[in-house]
Formats: C-alpha cells, sequence, structure tokens
C-alpha cells in the first residue's frame, strides 16, 4: 500500500511536538530559515507564513513537512505552497519580511542525499 501524498492528524502532531518551539520561536533580524513565505494586503515584501528547523526538515518527508507548514501557517490564504530557505529581514513594525534563498535549500537537499545515499549505499 502506497503511503498518503498528505499529512494525517497524527504526523502533523508529531512534527509539531518535536519542533513547535522552533516555529513559534522568535526570529532574529538576518537569520535563514527553512519554510513558507506570502504576501498579505499592503505588504510589499513576502511575509514568513511558517518555518522548520533544519534538523525536523531532514527527519521527515517532504510531502509532510510541506503539508505541516500550510497547517501552522500565520494565514490561511497561501498561493505559493513551495518550501523555500528564506532570509528574514524584520521592519519598523516587526513584521518577518523575507527573501529567498531557495538556491541554498536545493543544494542542503543535494548534500543530504548524497550523505544519505552513502550512508545506505543506494
Amino acid at each position: 500500500m502506497s503511503r498518503p501524498i498528505y499529512v494525517t492528524d497524527d504526523e502533523g502532531y508529531d512534527i509539531y511536538d518535536s519542533d513547535g518551539s522552533y516555529l513559534d520561536a522568535e526570529k532574529e533580524d538576518g537569520e535563514y530559515c527553512i519554510g513558507l513565505a506570502g504576501y498579505i494586503k499592503n505588504q510589499r515584501e513576502p511575509i514568513l507564513l511558517s518555518a522548520i528547523s533544519p534538523t525536523a526538515f531532514l527527519n521527515h518527508n517532504a510531502s509532510d513537512v510541506l503539508r505541516y507548514l500550510i497547517e501552522y501557517s500565520a494565514s490561511s490564504v497561501i498561493t505559493n505552497n513551495e518550501i523555500h530557505l528564506l532570509k528574514i529581514s524584520l521592519d519598523e513594525r516587526q513584521t518577518y519580511n523575507v527573501h529567498f534563498k531557495t538556491h541554498g535549500l536545493r543544494r542542503l537537499q543535494r548534500k543530504w542525499r548524497n550523505s544519505f545515499c552513502q550512508r545506505h549505499q543506494v
């Protein structure tokens, strides 16, 4: 039987139980994170909608992570449901504006895949 492509309640709760403190933690100006970004009304730059720690990102499959990020997003309206590496930029209102650094995420995924293949001799 194939695994579903969505996060069940249990999987989402498991990710939140192990990583919720990272999601809820204050982020700093210039910090990098893995997560979802989106636009809100009257805001020119994209903002951080949700984030996951690198450890949790590497310990779960991509579809589970994406569903978790959507479920625990700061907005119910998500126009771009892609996981990105983001650099945080705080503005004067303490809004988490972000700059996309996804090419870095792709490098991280390649390194992880190569490491995984070496460990498991795939």
